[in-house]
Order: C-alpha cells, then sequence, then structure tokens
C-alpha cells in the first residue's frame, strides 16, 4: 500500500461574476451561486472596481477543522470571475496515510460546495511528501493517487507530462470531454474539452511548505486555463446553433420557392410569413458568426495572460525546477482552439453570403409577385369603378324606355338596366385597357 504524509486536496473552481451583456439581475445571480458555497456564517467583501486579484475575506481564509480533516476557503475575484480555493488536508502532519484517503477528500469538498454549480471551470491539485527514507516511486504513488481520487480515470488516457517544482515531481493529467450546467438553459450542458490534474509528491515537508505559497499563482494560471476552455465550449454552442439556423432558413425557403419557379399567386401570404421568419433567422444567424469572433479574442486574451502568468512562475522557481509539461496546454490551445474557430468563422461567413443571396432573390420575388398584385387589384378598382360611374350616369327612368318598350321588364325593375348598363362600361372598360396595353 502506497503512502503519503500530509495528503493534501485543492479545488481551484471558478464562476462567472459578469459578462459583456450581464444584466444586473444575472450578475446578482452569479454571485448568489458563488456565496452559497461558501459556509453561512462567512461574508464577503466585494466592490464594484475592477481588479485583476481582489482577496474577499478580511482575514483571507476561512478555516474548518474535524477529527478528520483540517483546511480553509479562499475566496477571490480575478476581474470578472469569482474564483475559490477549498483545501482539505488529512488532520495528521507526521503519519504517513494510505493515498486512497484522495476518494475521501474529494468527497469531503463536494460537500462543501452545497451542491451548488460550478459554472467555468474547475481545476485540482493532489500533493503530500514521502515517508521518511520511503523507496516508493513518485510516479507510481501519483498513479495510485489518481486512481483514487478518479475512479473512471486512466492515467494512460489522461497523462500529459511531468516536471519538476521545488525539489518534487509534478505530474499534469487532463480529463477529456466533461459536461457542465449552462446557466443560461438549465437543461442544456456544455460539453468543456478537458479539466486539468496536478499532482505534486514531494520529498519532505520543508518543500511542500514551500509550494504552498503559489497558491495564489496556480489560482489565476487556472482560471487563465478555465476560461479559454470555457470559451472554446460556448464556439461550439455557438457553431451547433448557427447550424441550426441554417437548416431552418433552409427549409423555409424551400416552401417559398415553387418546383416550377413560377411566380407566387395564391401562397403570397404563406411565403411574407415564411420571408419573416427567414429574416429573423438571419439576424441571429449574422449575431452568432459576430458571436464565433468574440469568443476567439476571449481565447487570444486569456491565452496571453496564461504564458505571463505560467512564466512569472518560473521566475520564482529555482534552477533545477521544470514545469515545461504545462506548455501542453499551449500546445492545445494555439493550433486547435483558435484554428478551428478560424476555419469556423470563415465557413460560417461563405454560409451567410450564400444564404444572403439566396434570400434576396425571393425577396425579389415576392416584392414583384406584390407588385403585380397591386397592380391587378388597381385594375379591378379601375373597371369597377367606370363601371360604377356608368351606372350612376345613365338613371333607368330616364334611359332605359327609349331603348326598350315601356313594358320590358327591365324597365320595370330599374337594378337590371343599371346592373346592364354597370356590365357593358365595366368590359368596355376593360377591353380598352388591354387594347392599351398591347399597343407599342
Amino acid at each position: 500500500m502506497r503512502e503519503l504524509v500530509y495528503p493534501t486536496l485543492d479545488l481551484f473552481l471558478y464562476d462567472l461574476k459578469e459578462a459583456l451583456n450581464t444584466t444586473d439581475e444575472a450578475s446578482r445571480i452569479n454571485q448568489e451561486i458563488f456565496i452559497k458555497k461558501l459556509p453561512q456564517t462567512v461574508a464577503i467583501i466585494d466592490s464594484d472596481r475592477e481588479s485583476e486579484y481582489l482577496e474577499l475575506l478580511p482575514q483571507k481564509t476561512e478555516d474548518f477543522k474535524t477529527d478528520k480533516v483540517e483546511g480553509y476557503y479562499y475566496p477571490v475575484r480575478l476581474n470578472d470571475v469569482y474564483g475559490l480555493q477549498i483545501d482539505c488536508s488529512v488532520n495528521n502532519q507526521t503519519e504517513p496515510q494510505p493515498v486512497e484517503c484522495f476518494s475521501w477528500l474529494k468527497s469531503e469538498i463536494e460537500s462543501r460546495l452545497n451542491e451548488q454549480p460550478i459554472t467555468l471551470g474547475q481545476a485540482w491539485l493532489l500533493s503530500g511528501w514521502l515517508p521518511k527514507d520511503s523507496p516508493q516511486n513518485p510516479k507510481d504513488v501519483a498513479q495510485d493517487c489518481y486512481q483514487a481520487f478518479c475512479k473512471d480515470g486512466s492515467w494512460q488516457r489522461d497523462y500529459q507530462g511531468e516536471g519538476t517544482f521545488l525539489g518534487g515531481t509534478i505530474f499534469y493529467l487532463r480529463q477529456p470531454n466533461y459536461a457542465f450546467r449552462d446557466l443560461a438553459d438549465s437543461n442544456h450542458h456544455l460539453q468543456l474539452e478537458n479539466r486539468p490534474i496536478l499532482i505534486a509528491i514531494y520529498p519532505h515537508s520543508e518543500s511542500a511548505k514551500r509550494a504552498a505559497e503559489f497558491y495564489p499563482d496556480w489560482m489565476g494560471l487556472f482560471c487563465y486555463y478555465t476560461k479559454i476552455n470555457w470559451a472554446y465550449a460556448q464556439s461550439r454552442l455557438i457553431k451547433k446553433n448557427i447550424f441550426d439556423y441554417y437548416k431552418r432558413i433552409e427549409r423555409d425557403r424551400q416552401t417559398i420557392t415553387l418546383p416550377n419557379h413560377k411566380p407566387i399567386g395564391y401562397e403570397f401570404t404563406e411565403s411574407k410569413l415564411s420571408l419573416d421568419k427567414i429574416q429573423y433567422d438571419i439576424k441571429q444567424y449574422s449575431s452568432d458568426v459576430l458571436g464565433l469572433a468574440f469568443q476567439k479574442q476571449i481565447i487570444d486574451i486569456n491565452f496571453t495572460n496564461y504564458q505571463t502568468r505560467l512564466e512569472m512562475i518560473r521566475q520564482r522557481l529555482d534552477a533545477d525546477s521544470q514545469l515545461d509539461f504545462l506548455n501542453k496546454f499551449s500546445d492545445l490551445v494555439a493550433p486547435k482552439y483558435i484554428v478551428q474557430i478560424d476555419k469556423d468563422s470563415e465557413n460560417m461567413q461563405l454560409g451567410f453570403k450564400l444564404l444572403e443571396d439566396d434570400i434576396n432573390a425571393v425577396r425579389s420575388r415576392i416584392e414583384l409577385t406584390k407588385a403585380e398584385r397591386d397592380r391587378s387589384f388597381q385594375e379591378f378598382v379601375a373597371i369597377v369603378g367606370a363601371g360604377v360611374a356608368g351606372a350612376s350616369f345613365a338613371p333607368a327612368d330616364k334611359n332605359c324606355q327609349p331603348i326598350f318598350s315601356k313594358t320590358a321588364v327591365i324597365c320595370k325593375v330599374p337594378v337590371l338596366f343599371s346592373l346592364l348598363v354597370f356590365a357593358i362600361v365595366a368590359g368596355l372598360t376593360w377591353l380598352i385597357r388591354i387594347q392599351w396595353k398591347r399597343s407599342p
């Protein structure tokens, strides 16, 4: 059985405070979700001013201790994101503990979240030091730690690399494709690309104590990691939405276009309604194409911050420490995330241009049909008007008897004579307008 002294588990979690289009009510709800992860007796002190790193408790941490564990809460705000470190250790700094304890340390931390969702992302850090004169291999110990911590994990699949850190060995693992609840739609779960897990095995307590001084650095580094991950997940969701809009637009367009491509007649009203739906979907499509570009900007900014923070950590370390394995994430961001969003944006913009051309053609046909209908209606009004005018200028009581006999039925029923005059005048007017249209 492999053992560590003072095994410690740290969860770094992140919640969105506000975004570009966040309402005051949404920001209040975001803050509530974050605060509910803390003990009820804890009140954070936040402000509206922008701050790259703001500690939210006057005493920095809120400690807790039981017979089995000890630890603390450490809440901060990093610009538009809330961060929380929950540190939990076995309450014994002298006797070696079996690494299986990471399983119930994880349960202890998760129980302290009060069933509140983690809205942006999370990272885990497992650590401890080897017993004195222990023959255990750090990598073997790390593998057992990971197996205890993540029952369905696979070291061969998730292992990304390792390095040295303050005399100890640190291992980097990445759990792929895990779901987070999207607060904008409680029925939808975002599939995030990965979440980081670090396992640090130190040679002695002095090394572990020095490593604890770097917790704020990990808090910042994981924040940038999480925001990059989140932005990429958002871009996948936006891409799916764009595809859905494209399918709806194409479906509605086909209901407008007749198989023989003749002008639309009695279906004009239905076609106009379909065009209005298409116009709305095109507006949403265009907005989401811009949203893809916005997510890329978020990735670009946080990728730069991630690299800067990583370099700051390196500068504080001794010459023997080596964290090049963390460049694995950099290698994922540049060639995959950014390139993928660029390709998606290019394809979606091309798709938008094709849709726009098709819809403009349909709109022209509908406008032409509307104009033809308006002209036909005007023709009808003119013909009817001429007939009515003719009937009014030739009243039956004065004009019927000179044409028909006094005893004729048509003269006895004046309305019949008026209808006859109406029909003759309207017919002559229609013939004249037809001949006028045909004349060169």
